[in-house]
């Protein structure tokens, strides 16, 4: 068993040090599962409004808890998995240094869940992105891996957390998996009534106290020769560690499982429903200098988000869609949307531009923050609309023809127009897709000429075909030139 689980771990591990990299930049089937088939991030989801995906992760891991206990923390959690490491470490380098069974801190784990699902059920998710692993996890991984995505703010946080997590891993083990982790207090509570349980002999057991000395979880009682299957972990390193062969993972006795475990199924299940109630109600290349400031009302927000509200309730910070981003501009601040909701991602049209044709953002997202969209409604979605400041364009002030803007746009949201002779844009807000192109490639400084401002809901842009443009200046075209095929753009 122990084998099978280092194995599968590996193999996940591998395929999150994948996705995670930036190394491919199309999200096959492969690794969308290492975020899809995450236990909270899908049980959120689920609540929010159920899809395939989420429930056969969800499904899987109940089930797997209810017959197996929790094998999801030692083989799929990716903070499980970094954890391990550290205790290797330790088995190495400090073998002296022995686990021991430690006190039970039940009650508290409990009231952690309670707070952790309370405040998300209320708005404040940032209790449950915190301490939620797969989030803590890939938003470390992001945090190292597109380091230029994340603020300083989030950067240094992720390293105080990886720091605290392997600290506390070689010195006391799986501390945070059953003290602080949501995740592993609800499945604690479905594999406390488990058909299959490590087991001790106490007429083969000689009390060597092997078992409990390699016990990362501190579960494993030699005095009452007992093993706590609430905080246990599934490694089964004490099953390979017993020479006596004292120890057995095997089937509980119906006659007394039964009745509990029915009661454990029907508790889930409450909570379940309780927790959806609650979540349902409850660059300087010009010497003309611009002047006006930039003021922008709300965050743009990544492709899929729907509207504000749906996505900072939902949005768990793990920042799959970060490192899933090939431009790199799906950036993580701390206090984007205040203290309650830390480290929410938003698109940063300072760093680049969102792409006509990509949703791999959307394709990531474990918890449905993000709805997935096919390429065809992701060009016509508005992310946010264009705003002109006319007092900062080098065309309109300083009458110098730049219209890059125009030559970025998709949609000929930005196009051409004449003012005294020089090329300058204007816009049509009502067609614009909120891509950021203009604002990313607009020169002036210090304040951009150019920018798209956020909206409470994303809408359906106008159609760019039919649009019309009131003074439009268009080049002639090359005698004899081969038209363009336009690609993806409409134009």
């Amino acid at each position: 068993m122990k084998k099978i689980r280092i194995a599968v771990s590996l193999l996940y591990a591998a395929l999150f040090a994948v996705f995670f990299s930036g190394a491919v930049h199309e999200y096959g089937a492969l690794l969308q599962f290492v975020p899809k088939s995450q236990f909270m991030p899908a049980l959120l989801k689920s609540i929010g409004g159920i899809t395939a995906a989420s429930f056969a992760a969800v499904f899987v891991t109940v089930i797997a808890a209810l017959f197996f206990g929790r094998v999801y923390c030692s083989a799929v959690c990716p903070l499980g998995i970094y954890q391990d490491f550290f205790i290797f470490l330790r088995y190495k380098f400090n073998p002296k240094n022995k686990f021991r069974y430690s006190k039970s801190y039940w009650g508290f784990h409990l009231i952690i869940l309670a707070a952790a699902v309370l405040a998300y059920a209320a708005g404040f998710v940032s209790v449950m992105s915190v301490l939620e692993p797969y989030s803590a996890a890939s938003r470390s991984a992001a945090s190292f891996l597109s380091r230029s995505a994340v603020s300083a703010g989030v950067f240094w946080y992720s390293v105080f957390f990886v720091l605290f997590i392997a600290a506390a891993a070689f010195f006391k083990g799986r501390f945070f998996c059953n003290t602080l982790c949501p995740t592993g207090a609800v499945l604690s509570l479905i594999a406390k009534k488990s058909v299959y349980k490590i087991k001790i002999n106490e007429n083969k057991c000689t009390h060597c106290n092997r078992c409990e000395s390699v016990c990362k979880a501190g579960c494993i009682g030699q005095k009452e020769l007992k093993v706590d299957f609430e905080r246990c972990v599934g490694c089964f390193n004490c099953i390979n560690t017993c020479k006596d062969g004292a120890i057995k993972y095997e089937k509980e006795t119906p006659a007394k499982a039964d009745n509990s475990r029915r009661k454990t199924v029907k508790k889930l299940a409450v909570f379940t429903a309780a927790a959806a109630g609650f979540t349902f109600y409850a660059k300087n290349l010009f010497a003309f200098k611009s002047s006006v400031p930039v003021k922008k009302n709300l965050a743009v927000l990544p492709p899929g988000a729907g509207d504000m509200h749906h996505f900072n309730r939902h949005c768990t910070a793990c920042h799959a869609c970060v490192s899933a981003c090939p431009q790199k501009v799906i950036n993580a601040d701390m206090l984007q949307f205040g203290a309650l909701k830390l480290m929410q991602p938003v698109m940063n049209y300072s760093a680049s531009y969102c792409l006509y044709s990509c949703n791999e953002c959307a394709k990531v997202c474990p918890a449905g923050a993000l709805e997935h969209i096919s390429i065809k409604e992701k060009k016509s979605v508005q992310l946010g609309r264009v705003n002109l400041i006319k007092e900062n364009c080098i065309s309109w002030s300083d009458h110098k023809p730049c219209t890059v803007c125009t030559e970025h746009c998709p949609t000929k949201a930005v196009y051409s127009v004449l003012n005294n002779g020089i090329a300058a844009p204007e816009i049509i807000p009502d067609i614009c897709i909120g891509c950021g192109a203009c604002e990313y490639v607009c020169p002036a400084v210090p304040h951009k000429a150019i920018f798209v401002d956020g909206l409470k809901k994303q809408g359906a842009a106008g159609d760019p075909v039919k649009a019309y443009r009131p003074g439009e200046w268009k080049i002639e075209p090359v005698k004899n030139e081969k038209k363009s095929s336009g690609g993806d753009f409409p134009f």
